[in-house]
């Protein structure tokens, strides 16, 4: 288990300071709980401030806020910046008190100054429960502040497990949260479906190389 106030992760606490290019993590994971009193908490990343790439990463165990007041947190990521997801998963359940907040199965909050289209996620899948009555609660995504004109290029066959998280939206606030339900990039599969290879393979997701 691993126990702070903010900014906790599985993996990392905090992430500040590092270019694209810089940093790739990849073949990587987080099994653990994590118990926070704060805001920024996540599965794999709690605090995420600098552009990296993630590759065949993930996250299982738990994400318990604490605290009523912030809550951005999310089964993968708490605190999200641009950067690029291929092949994650996260099984985190993300568990939150209060009506504050915002509340993600894979990304807690994208926050103001954030434009996605400057990202990639791709052939990523949430399966985590999302429990809580935060002001913005989502499968996928807690809340995307600013308007969502889609990512870059190379993204999509995402998905997100609508029976586990309890949650019909990829995205629960925001002003990007209507285009990203609306988007293709997200879909929304029951749990019968997240275990039918045909599913991924006709999103483009490659089970042998």
């Amino acid at each position: 288990d691993v126990y702070g106030k903010s900014s906790v992760g599985g993996f990392i606490g905090s992430l500040i300071g590092a270019s694209v290019g810089e940093l790739v993590i990849s073949d990587s994971y987080s099994e653990c709980n994590i118990y926070g009193q704060g805001g920024n908490l996540g599965g794999f990343v709690g605090n995420m401030a600098s552009p990296l790439k993630f590759q065949r990463c993930y996250s299982k165990g738990s994400v318990n806020i604490s605290s009523t007041g912030n809550q951005n947190s999310g089964g993968f990521i708490g605190q999200f910046a641009n950067c690029v997801i291929e092949n994650c998963y996260s099984m985190t359940a993300v568990i939150g008190k209060g009506t504050t907040g915002n509340l993600g199965g894979f990304i807690g909050q994208v926050g103001g100054g954030i434009d996605l289209s400057a990202s990639v996620i791709k052939n990523c899948y949430s399966g985590g429960q999302v429990i809580g009555n935060a002001s913005s609660t989502g499968a996928f995504f807690g809340s995307v502040a600013n308007t969502f004109s889609g990512l870059a290029a190379g993204s999509g066959g995402n998905f997100y497990n609508v029976d586990s998280s309890g949650i019909a939206n990829a995205a629960g606030g925001g002003t990007g949260a209507v285009g990203i339900n609306a988007s293709s990039l997200f879909s929304s599969r029951n749990i019968l479906d997240m275990i039918r290879v045909a599913n991924f393979t006709s999103a483009g997701w490659d089970f042998v190389n």
